[in-house]
């Protein structure tokens, strides 16, 4: 049987972005479990793993017109902002590929930054919806340490989220 983080993945290859909004629309903490008991957090952290890994990584412009589908299908989805960062952070890691560094090539490694960038960007551009959802903190904390960010930066974005969950209750 497919895992949480498969499934997931299976539903956005599929396109099927309703059944992934109607599956994780109760998603708003940590401890919530699909009915087997796993933890949906994962499903969707593991999906975008899953899914590059099934596709053999993918290019910024495939991640971009699944995104942009996803997108237009669901325009008030809170997770394809979330998902999206995940699956260029993910495919960054497919293009690198997960040997030791110094087998690492060139190419590999100037991949891995391209993808890595553009899931940077994509930070910036997401929603505030996504920005403030329990998810965003761990997609961000990833693309940063990806993309070398200095823990000023790191402490500059864990205050700026604060002060984004707390400003935009009001």
């Amino acid at each position: 049987s497919l895992s949480a983080g498969g499934i997931f993945a299976s539903m956005v290859k599929k396109k099927r972005f309703e059944c992934v909004e109607l599956a994780f629309k109760d998603l708003d903490r940590d401890d919530i479990v699909f009915p087997e008991g796993s933890p949906k957090t994962m499903g969707l952290l593991n999906g975008a793993r899953e899914l590059a890994q099934q596709e053999r990584g993918m290019t910024i412009e495939e991640v971009q017109k699944l995104m942009e589908a996803w997108k237009k299908a669901e325009p008030k989805s809170t997770f394809v902002d979330i998902f999206w960062v995940g699956l260029l952070s993910a495919a960054a890691w497919e293009a690198r590929g997960h040997g030791l560094a110094r087998e690492v090539s060139e190419e590999q490694w100037a991949q891995f930054k391209k993808l890595n960038l553009a899931a940077k960007a994509r930070i910036d551009a997401a929603s505030l919806n996504a920005k403030a959802h329990v998810l965003w903190p761990r997609m961000v904390s990833m693309v940063m340490a990806d993309t070398g960010a200095t823990q000023e930066e790191l402490e500059r974005y864990a205050i700026d989220y604060t002060d984004l969950l707390l400003f935009s209750c009001f």
